[in-house]
């Protein structure tokens, strides 16, 4: 049952697991440090940082003051031999990268040559988007071609909900994003149960100030987004073709995504409302719903709408359903952060090393 953390797969080893996370300096970073100095199964071994190499981790984040002796660490320059990439990583078991997209498909195509990844003894999650979309639309998005585009195809899509079984034998595994892994969540019941019918989607989704990432601009800075909302990307956000490309892992027809993203007033959290028309109205969604975030414990079917207080800090995803006939509205939440990024990327570890799923993941939400 979906509450019992029973009858969950027992790590192979009792030794902790040897972990990095390469580009320590954002929120990204920060949430993945917070959670893993919590982690009974995991040991943080390393941080990376060329801005701040030299420096104390909690100097750079004083919420760790106290709780992590390490210093930051200069990555190895692009164009190392592979031998220095191997000793720089030695000693890790999982290297997690946190770093800004199009930053990390260079430095894991090299890595990927290295004995230690061939071999499994090193396995890597990135939390950027440079896995996560094929070649063709990484090149649209970001205006520069793959790197790696081999690795692409290996890459294993990190929602537990859609990929569980390929996420446990990965070497790689592409960590969504944070509008895609609330989107989908909020989607794939529906798209379970519908099969083979295409269904289309209307999203409107509103996110907090974090998800722009630690340097500010003229756009994301607080004096901008306070007391103020704005849409950006219309139709064009390259979560649409990622949400797509997800739910089509669980479905074999097709979902087609308009999203509006949002920036909105807070500091975390994404707020998402679908609006869907399904082929067959005599459905009961709300019961498809119950019975389906029933067996996943970051799932939490509500009642009434979900708010993002009620997540934030939080791994898990809130979601409730309304439905007139054929027409449903489906309301997602969940905490960039956490369920959106750092928080998955920790369930995914957990899969990929036969640690409980659960494992680190349990806290309650920052409310209020």
């Amino acid at each position: 049952m979906k509450r019992s953390l029973e009858n969950q797969r027992q790590p192979s080893s009792g030794a902790p697991l040897k972990v990095g996370v390469f580009g320590g300096s954002g929120y990204v970073g920060l949430e993945l440090m917070r959670l893993l100095l919590n982690h009974v199964q995991a040991d943080l071994a390393l941080v990376t940082s060329r801005e701040y190499a030299g420096k104390s981790v909690a100097s750079v984040h004083p919420s760790l003051e106290g709780l992590c002796p390490l210093i930051f660490v200069e990555p190895p320059a692009l164009g190392s031999p592979i031998e220095v990439l191997d000793s720089a990583f030695a000693e890790l078991d999982l290297l997690f990268f946190a770093v800004p997209h199009a930053q990390s498909s260079p430095v894991i195509g090299a890595i990927s040559k290295c004995e230690r990844f061939v071999s499994g003894d090193l396995r890597i999650i990135d939390l950027g988007a440079d896995f996560r979309l094929s070649a063709e639309h990484f090149s649209q998005f970001y205006k520069q071609q793959h790197p790696c585009p081999e690795l692409i195809a290996e890459a294993v899509y990190g929602t537990p909900e859609v990929s569980r079984d390929g996420i446990k034998s990965a070497r790689l595994v592409a960590n969504p994003g944070c509008f895609a892994n609330c989107v989908t969540l909020g989607l794939l019941p529906l798209v379970l149960h519908f099969g083979k019918h295409p269904l289309v989607a209307r999203v409107s989704a509103v996110t907090g100030s974090t998800g722009s990432g630690v340097t500010a601009t003229a756009k994301t800075h607080h004096p901008a987004r306070n007391e103020s909302m704005s849409s950006y990307e219309v139709l064009t956000h390259r979560h649409g073709p990622e949400i797509e490309q997800a739910l089509s892992l669980a479905q074999s027809g097709a979902t087609k995504i308009h999203l509006v993203p949002h920036s909105g007033n807070f500091s975390r959290g994404i707020y998402s409302t679908s609006f869907v028309t399904i082929p067959d109205g005599s459905v009961d969604v709300v019961e498809l719903y119950r019975k389906f975030c029933a067996t996943e414990f970051f799932m939490r079917y509500r009642d009434v709408t979900p708010r993002v207080l009620d997540v934030r800090g939080s791994n898990f995803c809130d979601i409730t359903v309304r439905q007139q006939g054929s027409e449903v509205v489906v309301i997602s939440t969940l905490d960039n952060l956490v369920k959106g990024a750092a928080g998955n990327a920790i369930q995914n570890m957990n899969l990929m090393y036969h640690i409980p799923e659960t494992t680190g993941l349990c806290a309650a939400a920052l409310f209020p």
